[in-house]
């Protein structure tokens, strides 16, 4: 399975490098979707074709998953222990990191923010 976070809302364009397939008389390999596609979230199967010069026919799939960037802190004002205390009523700015791969800051991602009153 190959893992990747989501980069756009729409998915992720995904690189993988095909199967290999030997056979003295091997006409092609195919995957369905192509590499360098764009992903949705979520899971999707790829499937690989090989024929030979005879019609034989193989056949391989694996998946590719896609999953949002890791939340990984909030930035100040707001405390990430939750100790935080605003005036009701206050617009508070709210800014925090989305990581991907672990390690990198996410560029581009659309987040919903909901907040509940104690």
């Amino acid at each position: 399975m190959i893992a990747q976070s989501i980069i756009l809302p729409t998915g992720t364009t995904v690189t993988y490098e095909p199967p290999t397939a030997t056979d003295y008389f091997l006409k092609s390999v195919a995957c369905t979707p192509d590499s360098e596609n764009l992903f949705a979230l979520g899971t999707t199967e790829v499937t690989c074709t090989t024929k030979d010069t005879s019609d034989n026919i193989a056949t391989k799939t694996f998946k590719v998953a896609v999953s949002y960037a890791e939340f990984s802190q909030f930035l100040q004002p707001i405390n990430n222990d939750g100790s935080s205390v605003f005036k009701k009523g206050s617009v508070i700015p709210v800014k925090f990191y989305m990581i991907e791969d672990g390690s990198h800051a996410s560029t581009c991602n659309t987040c919903t923010i909901s907040y509940q009153e104690c």
